[in-house]
């Protein structure tokens, strides 16, 4: 294995070693918050179990995806040139869990500040405009 394997490899494993910390730390909230959730609506409910599900497939398919490119393909240059179709699915998922999370975020903030649109407005157009600087 040469050098761009090896940093490849080491890098991937090291990024998705994070990702399943934070999942462990996203799934410890989910079980606290279904411990104390008797006064939620259902819909809450409903989206915090909608979340975990997402959370459990997007974590399912990055360790699908180290499995790919550090075993299966660490011989075969080649793989590294096309896409998976797990990264693919990482993201689909992460994009509708983003709107979800980001959606769910504006409503608490609308209720908060007891419904005012500027508020509201300037802290959208803020982060859309930090993600795009990016």
């Amino acid at each position: 294995m040469d050098t761009l394997d090896s940093s490849f490899a080491t890098g991937l494993v090291e990024c998705i070693s994070i990702s399943n910390i934070l999942y462990g730390i996203t799934f410890a909230q989910f079980y606290v918050y279904t411990q104390n959730w008797e006064r939620d609506p259902k819909w809450l409910k409903c989206l915090a179990i909608f979340v975990i599900l997402l959370e459990t497939a997007y974590t399912a398919c990055i360790q699908r995806t180290q499995y790919f490119y550090s075993l299966l393909a660490i011989d075969d240059r080649s793989v590294l040139a096309n896409i998976d179709w797990s990264i693919s699915v990482v993201v689909f998922i992460s994009g509708i869990a983003e709107f979800i999370i980001q959606g769910f975020y504006v409503y608490r903030m609308w209720i908060f500040s007891r419904n005012v649109p500027l508020l509201i407005g300037t802290v959208s157009f803020n982060h859309r405009s930090q993600r795009w600087l990016m």
